[in-house]
């Protein structure tokens, strides 16, 4: 079962990896929306810092444990339960569900280059796997404001998934306004 503690004052959900899959998964396919943040030490520490991107991971609806040094400090607040959930890990148990379930995925972020060969990449080793879209929005600033193109394609692709990488804290202020 996931739990919510906190680390640095600010919300990291808690539970084992295939549990938080299951989460994103259920959140998915019942078109729920929402951003899950990966959050390391730096991120939170960051966030604990900076009161804007503190408030992006309260409204999230998950903050992964992207570390040892966060998933022991949760376990040390009575989250016996919480496990190591990765961004890469996350990503590619992720792409490998929703090849298996049909559920399709947009990737938006990097230069073209980058973004080409992840569908490349993603296109080889998961086959099955519906891309609604790869989107490289070249130099965003660091509080990217709305981009009402780019919610409204990603809005019509049908996507189901939405990976956004676009480095810390850069892709939680986007997520945070998209």
């Amino acid at each position: 079962m996931l739990q919510t503690g906190a680390v640095f004052g600010l919300p990291v959900t808690a539970g084992r990896f295939e549990e938080v899959v299951g989460d994103i998964l259920r959140r998915a396919r019942a078109r729920r929306g929402g951003s899950v943040c990966v959050a390391n030490a730096h991120m939170l520490t960051l966030a604990r810092r900076d009161g804007a991107l503190g408030d992006i991971l309260k409204r999230a609806a998950l903050v992964t444990s992207d570390g040892m040094p966060i998933v022991w400090s949760l376990r040390r607040r009575g989250c016996h339960e919480a496990e190591r959930v990765s961004g890469p890990d996350l990503m590619d148990r992720l792409c490998a569900m929703a090849a298996r379930d049909s559920l399709p995925a947009y990737f938006y972020g990097g230069q073209p280059p980058a973004i080409e060969a992840l569908r490349r990449a993603l296109s080889d080793r998961y086959p099955d796997l519906p891309i609604a879209g790869c989107e490289a929005p070249g130099d965003l600033p660091q509080k990217p404001p709305l981009d009402i193109g780019a919610a409204q394609r990603i809005r019509d692709s049908g996507a189901g998934l939405v990976f956004v990488g676009l480095g810390c804290p850069k892709q939680e202020y986007w997520m945070g306004s998209h």
